[in-house]
C-alpha cells in the first residue's frame, strides 16, 4: 500500500490523451476510449446477446461474475483473449479477413464463450474450493490441470461457427494442414495430435483446429451441454480428469472418441474428394525433401515465378523459381509472412519496381498495447527500406508508380491511402467503417480488391483517381481471395463449395464458371499474360506446391469450364445436428443506448485477485497478489511469523508501468535467515525496455538504475546504487528449429556502495548459434566480475566452489545441444514424452589463481504431464568429470513450467 501512495505523484506521467469510459452491465464492464463510443454501444449489444446464448447451452448455478473487458484500439493486431490473474478480457483492434464478420462481433461470440467457460468452473466444488483458497490462482491452476487447450479454443470456434453465418469453422483454409495430412497419411494418436513433438509432419499443432472438430463431434453426438456435465465431474471420484469424466458420461475414453472422430472426418472428406472432377495442372515447383515446406506465388515474369517460401525448419524467405528449382533472394520475417502460413491466406508481399514490399506489424518499442504497421520494401540495390513511420496499415497493392494501402484507424474507420513510389502521401479515400481491404491489385484503369468485415463485402474495382467504385462480385457467405480483372473476366478463388477453387465471372453477363478443381484448394492466383496461364499455390499434405492452369482471356467460356449456379453454403461436418438445436439468429442492433461514465485507470490500480498461505515448519506466511486490469500496477504483499526467531517478517513488491514507457519497481522487505538473523531492505528501481527489429532479428535493450539500502540486526547497514543494462539480439525461430533460437545477449550490472565508495560489477555474455543442422545448437556463456565487497553477483555454480574472493573471477560454459527428434509416446495418461535433448558441455571457473574445469554429458527429455499442453516437465540428468581433482559428480534438475 505504501507503493500505491508513492505512485500518486507519478499519476501525471500517465498519458492523459486517452479518455477512458466504461459501460457497466450485469455480466461485464466494457472499458473503452471515448472516440469509439458508438462502437462500444454495438459491442455491448453483441455481448449481451452472445453471453446469454452461451449460458443457454452452459447454464450456471449462480450469477456470472462480471468481467472487465478493455477495447485497446491502439493495438493494431488481430487478437483477443480472456485470462485470469487478473480476470479480464483484452480486445485488439485490427480486423482479420477470415471470419466474414465484423471483428468485434467475432470477438463477442468467441471471447464470450471463453468467459462462460471460465465461469463454468464455479459450478465444480473442487474448483470452487481452490478458488476460495487461492483466488484466481486456484481457478487458473484448475483450468490448466484439468482442461486441455483444445477444449477452450475448439469450443469457442464451434460457437462462432454455430451462432453466426461466418466464423473460422466455415472457412476452408482454416484446417488445411490437418485436413490434408489426415487424408494422405495414417493419423497420429490422440496424444500426439494434441501435444505434438516439435518435429511433426505439419509445422505446428493448433488447438483451434483439433478442438474445432473434437468438440463439435462430441457436442453433436452427446448434446451441447456435454462439457457442462463433464466440468462438474472433474477432480471428483466420479471423473477425476477429462478422460475419466468423459468416459463416465459417454462410456468411451478420449482416445476412442478421437478415433471415431477421425474416422468420420476421413469418410466425409473421402466422399467429398470422390465427387470432384480434378483438373490437370502443370507443375512448376513440387515438394523436395522430407520436411514441410510451401511456396506462395508473388509475381510471374516470363518463365520466372517469384514466391514466398515457408520452411518448417529453415524459416520464411522470398525465392525465385526457375526450371523447378528455387533460389533464395531474401530472408523474410515471420511477421511479414504470417498471412501466408496462417488461416487467412491473404497476399502480404507484392512486387514493385524490381523490389518486394509488404506491411509489417510491430509492437511499440516502449509502450505496451500499442502497435504500428508500416510499409517496407527490399531490393538488391538498396536493401530494406521503411517507407512509412507510425502507421496502421493492413494490406498493400502496387503498380509501377504507386502504392495503394488500406489503413484501419484507432476510431475503427477504414480508408484507402495512395502513396507515391517513395511512400509520399498522394490521396486518402474513406471505406466503410469496420471494413478491411485486402488482396489489392493494380489493373489497367485502376485497382481491384476484396472488402471484408461488413454488409458491403465483395470484390470491387476502383478507378485510378480513387473516385468511382464498382461492385464486381458480391459475397455469398464465402471467403473471397486473389481477384484478377482481365478484359472479359473476373477471376478469383472462393470456398463456397467447401474447398477453395478457382472461379471466373463474366464481366458481360455476370455468369460464373469454375475454372479449375483441385483436391485441397488453390490460392494466390496470378495471371501470366505472356504464357496464357494462371499460376497458383496448390495445397498438398506437405505444404503448397506451385502449379499453372491454362487461361486465355476470350469472351466466351471454354467448354471445360463448369457453369456454377448460386447456392448457399452447406453446414460444415458435425454442425448439422447442432444447428437444429441452436439455429442461427441475427443480432438486432437496437437503438438502446447504454449509459457510460468516465473510467480512471489510476483509481482502479488496486485489484487483488489471488492469495496463498504457506507453512514450512518454522515460518507461517500469507501473500496477496494484485494486478489492475490495464497492467499498470502489479503488487505482491507478504507477511508472516517465524516461530524459532519469535519475530515477524514481510515484504512489499510492486511495479508501476507509466504510459510514457518506463517501469518503476520497489521492494520493502524484512526477512529472517536460517541463522535467525534479521535483514531489512528497501529498494527502488526504474527500468526502460526498448525493442527494435532488424529484419529477422529482434533486439531488446533494458537499461535500469536504482537504489537499495540493507540493514542487519547487528547494527550494520549499507546503501548501494544499482545500475546496468542488458542487450539481447535474437533471430526468429522456424517452426521446427531447435527450441532456443540463435542470438546474442550481453548484460552489464554494477553496484556502487555509497559509504565505502567501492564498485562491484559483472559482465555476462551469451551466444547461441545453429550447429551442423537445425536440430543442433552451440551455446557459449562467459561471465566476468570484479568484487570489492564479498557479495558475489555471479550465480552459485552447480559443481564448483562458492565465489567469495575479492578481485576478479570468471565463469565459462560451452554446450553443444542435440535434439534427437520426435518421441511422441505416452506412458499412462500421466506422462507424454515429446522429444529428447542431449548435450556435451565444458565448464570452467577462475577465481584468483585457482582454476576449476569440468566436462559434462547430459540428457533432458521434454515431457507433458496429465496430457496437458500447459503443464511441461523437463527433467535433466548430467554427469560431470573434473580432471584437476579426478572427481565425478551426478547432477539432476527438474524444470516445471507452462502456467
Amino acid at each position: 500500500m505504501l507503493f500505491l501512495c508513492a505512485c500518486i505523484p507519478l499519476a501525471g506521467a500517465i498519458d492523459t490523451k486517452p479518455q477512458w469510459r466504461v459501460i457497466h452491465e450485469p455480466m461485464f464492464s466494457l472499458i473503452y476510449e471515448a472516440n469509439i463510443h458508438s462502437h462500444a454501444q454495438r459491442v455491448a449489444v453483441q455481448l449481451n446477446y452472445y453471453l446469454n446464448q452461451h449460458l443457454n447451452e452452459m447454464p450456471l448455478t449462480r450469477a456470472m461474475k462480471p468481467i472487465p473487458i478493455v477495447l485497446y484500439t491502439r493495438a493494431h493486431t488481430s487478437n483477443g483473449n480472456v485470462g485470469l490473474m487478473p480476470y479480464r478480457s483484452l480486445w485488439f483492434n485490427k480486423p482479420a479477413p477470415f471470419a466474414q464478420l465484423e471483428w468485434f462481433d467475432a470477438l463477442a461470440v468467441h471471447e464470450g464463450r471463453h468467459i462462460v467457460q471460465y465461469n463454468q468452473m464455479s459450478d465444480n466444488l473442487v474448483a470452487k474450493a481452490m478458488s476460495f483458497a487461492l483466488g484466481e490462482l486456484g481457478s487458473g491452476a484448475f483450468s490448466a490441470l484439468f482442461l486441455p487447450a483444445w477444449f477452450f479454443e475448439g469450443d469457442a470456434v464451434v460457437s462462432e461457427t454455430l451462432m453466426t453465418e461466418g466464423g473460422r469453422g466455415r472457412t476452408a483454409s482454416f484446417d488445411l494442414w490437418y485436413r490434408t495430412d489426415l487424408q494422405e497419411r495414417a493419423p497420429y494418436s490422440y496424444e500426439r495430435a494434441m501435444l505434438g513433438t516439435g518435429f511433426d509432419r505439419t509445422p505446428r499443432h493448433s488447438p483451434y483446429v483439433l478442438g474445432r472438430y473434437l468438440t463439435a463431434y462430441l457436442r453433436s453426438e452427446y448434446g451441447s451441454d456435454l462439457f457442462d456435465r463433464i466440468i462438474n465431474r472433474l477432480a471428483t471420484p466420479s471423473g477425476f480428469n477429462l478422460d475419466s469424466a468423459l468416459k463416465k458420461e459417454t462410456g468411451l475414453t478420449l482416445s476412442k472418441h478421437y478415433q471415431h472422430m477421425v474416422s468420420s472426418l476421413q469418410s466425409y472428406w473421402q466422399h467429398q474428394q470422390s465427387t470432384l472432377d480434378v483438373s490437370r495442372v502443370d507443375l512448376i515447383k513440387g515438394q523436395q525433401g522430407e520436411h514441410w515446406q510451401s511456396f506462395y506465388p508473388i509475381n510471374v515474369v516470363d518463365q520466372q515465378v517469384f514466391a514466398v517460401k515457408v520452411d518448417a525448419k529453415l524459416g520464411s524467405s522470398i525465392v525465385v523459381i526457375e526450371e523447378g528449382r528455387d533460389r533464395l533472394i531474401q530472408p523474410l520475417t515471420n511477421r511479414a509472412a504470417r498471412s501466408y502460413y496462417g488461416g487467412s491466406k491473404t497476399m502480404s508481399v507484392v512486387a514493385h519496381n524490381h523490389q518486394w514490399c509488404w506491411i509489417e506489424e510491430k509492437p511499440h518499442a516502449k509502450k505496451p498495447f500499442r502497435d504500428t504497421a508500416d510499409l517496407y520494401c527490399w531490393s538488391q540495390d538498396e536493401g530494406e527500406q521503411q517507407l512509412s513511420v507510425g502507421e496502421r496499415f493492413t494490406y498493400v497493392g502496387s503498380n509501377h508508380h504507386q502504392f495503394l494501402v488500406n489503413r484501419f484507424n484507432e476510431d475503427r474507420s477504414s480508408e484507402f491511402v495512395l502513396l507515391d513510389k517513395k511512400g509520399g502521401l498522394l490521396k486518402v479515400v474513406p471505406l466503410p467503417n469496420y471494413s478491411i481491404a485486402y488482396d489489392i491489385r493494380p489493373v489497367q484503369d485502376g485497382w481491384v480488391y476484396v472488402l471484408s468485415g461488413g454488409e458491403s463485402d465483395g470484390v470491387y474495382h476502383i478507378d485510378r483517381e480513387l473516385e468511382n467504385t464498382t461492385l464486381l462480385k458480391p459475397n455469398s457467405h464465402e471467403t473471397l481471395r486473389s481477384p484478377i480483372l482481365t478484359e472479359h473476366w473476373l477471376l478469383y478463388s472462393s470456398d463456397v463449395s467447401g474447398i477453395d477453387q478457382v472461379y471466373a465471372r463474366s464481366r458481360a453477363s455476370d455468369k460464373t464458371y469454375q475454372v479449375a478443381t483441385r483436391p485441397y484448394g488453390s490460392y494466390f492466383l496470378h495471371w501470366d499474360k505472356v504464357n496464357q496461364r494462371v499460376v497458383m499455390a496448390d495445397y498438398t499434405a506437405q505444404g503448397q506446391q506451385v502449379v499453372a492452369v491454362e487461361f486465355k482471356d476470350l469472351p466466351q467460356a471454354p467448354t471445360h469450364w463448369k457453369p456454377v449456379d448460386a447456392q448457399p453454403r452447406s453446414a460444415p461436418i458435425f454442425m448439422e445436428a447442432l444447428e437444429q438445436h441452436l439455429p442461427i439468429t441475427e443480432v438486432e442492433i437496437t437503438q438502446v443506448t447504454f449509459e457510460s461514465e468516465p473510467y480512471s485507470p489510476v483509481r482502479h490500480l488496486w485489484n487483488p485477485h489471488s492469495w496463498k498461505l504457506l507453512f514450512d515448519g518454522d515460518q507461517l506466511s500469507a501473500s496477496i497478489f494484485s494486478d489492475d486490469v490495464m497492467d499498470k500496477v502489479n503488487v505482491q504483499l507478504t507477511s508472516g511469523y517465524d516461530d524459532s526467531a519469535e519475530d515477524w517478517f514481510g515484504s512489499i513488491n510492486a511495479q508501476y508501468r507509466s504510459d510514457a514507457g518506463p517501469f518503476y519497481r520497489t521492494r520493502i522487505e524484512k526477512m529472517i535467515n536460517e541463522n535467525d538473523q534479521v535483514e531489512s531492505s528497501v529498494s527502488i528501481l526504474a527500468q526502460q525496455p526498448i525493442e527494435k527489429y532488424f529484419g529477422v532479428y529482434q533486439s531488446t535493450w533494458q537499461p535500469y538504475i536504482g537504489v537499495e539500502r540493507q540493514a542487519f540486526n547487528q547494527g550494520d547497514s549499507l546503501t548501494r546504487l544499482i545500475y546496468g543494462t542488458r542487450y539481447q539480439r535474437i533471430k526468429e525461430r522456424a517452426f521446427q528449429a531447435i527450441e532456443t533460437p540463435s542470438g546474442f545477449e550481453q548484460s552489464i550490472d554494477g553496484q556502487f556502495y555509497l559509504a565505502e565508495q567501492t564498485i562491484n560489477w559483472l559482465s555476462s555474455s551469451k551466444l547461441t548459434m545453429e550447429g551442423f543442422n537445425e536440430k543442433q545448437s552451440v551455446d557459449f556463456a562467459l561471465s566476468l566480475q570484479h568484487l570489492n565487497t564479498p557479495q558475489s553477483m555471479l550465480s552459485q555454480p552447480r559443481i564448483f566452489s562458492p565465489i567469495d574472493q575479492l578481485g576478479y573471477s570468471a565463469q565459462m560454459e560451452a554446450n553443444y545441444r542435440i535434439n534427437l527428434g520426435p518421441v511422441g509416446r505416452s506412458f499412462t495418461p500421466l506422462m507424454y514424452w515429446r522429444n529428447t535433448e542431449v548435450n556435451f558441455s565444458l565448464l570452467s571457473q577462475q577465481v584468483g589463481d585457482s582454476n576449476e574445469l569440468a566436462f559434462g554429458l547430459g540428457v533432458a527429455p521434454n515431457v507433458n504431464v496429465l496430457r496437458n499442453t500447459n503443464l511441461k516437465l523437463k527433467p535433466s540428468l548430467s554427469l560431470y568429470f573434473q580432471p584437476n581433482s579426478g572427481a565425478v559428480s551426478l547432477e539432476y534438475q527438474i524444470q516445471l513450467g507452462g502456467f
